[in-house]
């Protein structure tokens, strides 16, 4: 049987210093591999109109858009994410599709059991207490609700998939009291 490997990834918190007005903005127009690796993400989940849903680390609001448009007429989506400058230009978007700031590991501006579905599209990587966004993600979505993520790690491209995999592992052995 092969095992995971085991590896601290490098923690890297998300600078606020470091963005810009043309950095936002740079990455809206650029960020077009990150869109459609979420519109895979997003199939995956098959969101329906009606529904609400969260996006977490909605950056630029690209993706919120696009599902915002799914979950017409009566459906809406909320993003977060923690970089103001992206809130910005994210809330200009789409009227069903609401942003503010916000980071993964606190999501207690929402009720328990309120969203259909939660989705962190090419930012798990970056959330720096995995465990705690997690079992956030879990608080808010109602029963049966759907939790999509995809990831990457800047220092392992190709691991994205056994870090996602390491974390649920881990969260669901701390809930069933096997940690």
């Amino acid at each position: 049987m092969t095992q995971l490997a085991t590896h601290q990834p490098v923690q890297r918190p998300v600078s606020l210093e470091l963005d810009s007005r043309e950095l936002a903005a740079t990455y809206d127009v650029t960020s077009t591999r990150q869109f459609n690796h979420g519109k895979v993400l997003i199939a995956a989940l098959q969101l329906k109109p009606g529904q609400l849903v969260l996006d977490v680390g909605c950056g630029t609001g690209r993706l919120g858009e696009y599902v915002a448009n799914i979950v017409a007429p009566s459906g809406r989506v909320i993003g977060i994410d923690p970089l103001p400058l992206r809130i910005e230009l994210a809330a200009s978007k789409n009227p069903r599709f609401e942003a503010s700031v916000g980071r993964a590991e606190d999501l207690s501006a929402f009720a328990s059991a309120s969203f259909d579905a939660l989705y962190s599209n090419s930012v798990f990587h970056w959330v720096s207490d995995k465990q705690t966004a997690l079992r956030e993600a879990h608080r808010v979505l109602k029963a049966g609700g759907r939790i999509g993520v995809n990831s990457a790690d800047g220092d392992r491209p190709h691991q994205s998939a056994a870090l996602v995999r390491e974390a649920v592992i881990e969260e669901g052995n701390r809930r069933s009291g096997r940690s």
